[in-house]
Formats: C-alpha cells, sequence, structure tokens
C-alpha cells in the first residue's frame, strides 16, 4: 500500500542476556552510569557496531565490541545471498510465495494458524514493560533455541523513563505465535527482565537508527521447539526490485482509505507482502509494504528457490505520512556485522 506505515510507534521486545559463549567477559569494558540515565563519557573509543547490554552491579552500561569474522560455515543461495540455515523441528520445508503482492489500501492478510508454519510460529509476540508503568508492544523473531531479534527501540528509548528520559523497558513478555484462536499460547510465555537485554551501540548512544537492532536472551530453549529463522546478507545492490515478506503483531489495521478509513484493533499476526524500490548504504525503503505500530522489530524475509524463506532485516519504521504518494516502509537490512551477532546466539546460552 502506498500509504504504507504510520511511524513504528515504541515497540520493545523481548529479553537477552549477554553470555560468554557468545563473545567472552573478558574483552567487554563497563561503565557506571550514577543516575537514570546511562552516563556516556568516556566511550569514545567504543565502535557504533558494537552492543551495550545493563549491567546489574554497576547500574551503567557493559560494551560488546563487534564480531568482524564469521563464526560458523555460511551456504550461498542462487542469487548470491550469503546464509545460515535455521532450524525447523518438524522439517516440513517451505512452500514457494505467491507471486500477488499486496497493493492499494491496507490488505494485510490475518494469520490464521501461526503454528502451521515455522515462519509464523517462529515469530513472537512482545509485551513491554516500561520504567514509566507504561506498557506498549512488538514484533521480533527466533534467531537461536533462546534468543529472539528484535529492533533496539522496543528495548531502550528515550521517554521510557518516569520522567521521560531515556530508559530501557524493565521487561518483555514473548510469546511465539500468539493467536486469537483456539490455542492462543501454543509455546506459552517467556518474561525477561532489562539485564537480557541487548541493542546496537550506536542506537544507544544517539538514537542512530542505522544500528537500530536488538537481541533478548531468553531463560528457556523455545526456539527448540517453534524453530528459529534462516539469516542471510549480501551486498545492498542485490536488493532493489525484489519481493519482501513481513510477519509482525500490528496494534491497528485499517479498513478504507483516506478520512473515512476506520481503525480496528487486534492482536494476530498479519502477513504483508510489497517490494523494495530504494536501497541505501543500511536500509531498503518498500513504498507498497504494509505496516503500522506494534510491526517493529518483525522479520522481513524474501523467498530463494534453493533455501526457502530467509530474513534479511528487521523492520525499522516508516514515514509518518498516511495517504502521502511518498510514504514509506524502511528495512534494517542485514550487514556482515549483524549477520555475525545473530550467529553467535545459533547455539543455546542455557
Amino acid at each position: 500500500m502506498r500509504k504504507t506505515l504510520a511511524r513504528i510507534l515504541g515497540i520493545v521486545m523481548a529479553a537477552v542476556m549477554i553470555s560468554t559463549s557468545a563473545y567472552g567477559t573478558e574483552s567487554s569494558d563497563t561503565i557506571s552510569s550514577g543516575s537514570e540515565h546511562p552516563d556516556f563519557l568516556n566511550t569514545e573509543e567504543w565502535d557504533v557496531r558494537g552492543s551495550v547490554t545493563p549491567n546489574a552491579e554497576t547500574g551503567g552500561l557493559t560494551y560488546i565490541p563487534p564480531i568482524d569474522v564469521l563464526v560458523e560455515a555460511s551456504v550461498q543461495s542462487e542469487n548470491g545471498l550469503i546464509v545460515s540455515p535455521g532450524y525447523d523441528p518438524y522439517n516440513e520445508g517451505d512452500d514457494e510465495i505467491s507471486t500477488q503482492a499486496i497493493i492499494g489500501s491496507d490488505d494485510r492478510t490475518k494469520v490464521y494458524n501461526p503454528n502451521s508454519e515455522k515462519r509464523f510460529r517462529s515469530t513472537v509476540y512482545i509485551n513491554v514493560n516500561l520504567p514509566n508503568g507504561m506498557m506498549t508492544r512488538a514484533t521480533g523473531f527466533m534467531i537461536g533455541p533462546n534468543a529472539v531479534a528484535t529492533s533496539g527501540h522496543v528495548l531502550c528509548n528515550y521517554g521510557f523513563g518516569k520522567n521521560g528520559e531515556w530508559a530501557w523497558a524493565e521487561s518483555v513478555d514473548i510469546t511465539p505465535a500468539y493467536n486469537t484462536g483456539t490455542v492462543p499460547k501454543p509455546y506459552g510465555t517467556v518474561t525477561a527482565n532489562k539485564y537480557s537485554f541487548e541493542c546496537g551501540w550506536g542506537w544507544a548512544k544517539n538514537c542512530d537508527t542505522n544500528y537500530d537492532w536488538g537481541i533478548i536472551t531468553l531463560s528457556s530453549n523455545i526456539g527448540n521447539q517453534t524453530g528459529f529463522w534462516d539469516v542471510g546478507y549480501s551486498n545492498f545492490n542485490l536488493w532493489n526490485g525484489t519481493s519482501v515478506l513481513l510477519n509482525g503483531y500490528p496494534k491497528y489495521i485499517y479498513e478504507g482509505e483516506g478520512p473515512t478509513r476506520k481503525e480496528i484493533f487486534t492482536t494476530d499476526q498479519y502477513l504483508s507482502t510489497g517490494t523494495i524500490g530504494y536501497t541505501d548504504e543500511h536500509f531498503c525503503y518498500s513504498y507498497n509494504l504494509d505496516a503500522s505500530g506494534g510491526n517493529s522489530g518483525g522479520p522481513c524475509y524474501i523467498w530463494t528457490e534453493n533455501l526457502g524463506y530467509v530474513a534479511m532485516g528487521i523492520l525499522q519504521g516508516g514515514s509518518t505520512e498516511w495517504d502521502s504518494p511518498n510514504a514509506y516502509t524502511t528495512i534494517l537490512y542485514f550487514d556482515s556485522t549483524i549477520y555475525n551477532k545473530f550467529l553467535s546466539y545459533r547455539t543455546s546460552t542455557l
């Protein structure tokens, strides 16, 4: 749809615990904030491609350097995409996507049975509990047995604090394959606190959207039940003109167009289809991929002939215009740094 998304609102995902199996604490630096707002002094040498996590002992941040070397063998798809295969406990394989794209008004399709395919059951509903007492919601997706990927802005952001300041979310509730059917929580719900969150340092430091990604480490290997995503990266020139899909849990869907459109509340998972129209160093832009508040952190993915569905980015946000012909949706696509980070969570940290 050309009136794609209203800006993805503060939505927060699940929990991530930094573990020695990912990087090793011996290479980390820790600072103490001394206040509700993190003290970013003396961090000039921290690479923005790295990440940070809350430190329970100091009340500050622990910095984790980026991973510049692939941590596991990858395979290559037919179009040059570098892919780390995920895991499917049912081994049912993937069905090819429809050649029809969702175009026009809000034509997102409801996923009535998210438990039917790995791409849906490994997409998670995130309820976010904020320090200011408010709650919000977002989307995430399994990238390992006990790891969920999402946007960084669902884990920490300005406005989360008790006085509107920058803060981490207090906790998140993760529910894979949530739906309003007869079995709404087929895999239950896992709660994670802020000390299991990790997000891009560039985002935490100055809200640089180029590093707006996050990871949550869970206290159970629920990904062994749901499966977890194949993830891939490539040179950005690959993406222009590519058909892309998006799973997520929008707060509202819309009927009609313009001033007469009707806003309908939902907690179900929806599927969007569109095309990538433009790509820069960090983002893909689509002018017909439907999304709205609650979709943040959801998996953006493509179909490949030899590997099936492969996640290639995270739904980050978009324009605030609804009916403007220039409205767009933004996808933070995986570069080698994000790809390597996700691969470091392919084995359980438990």
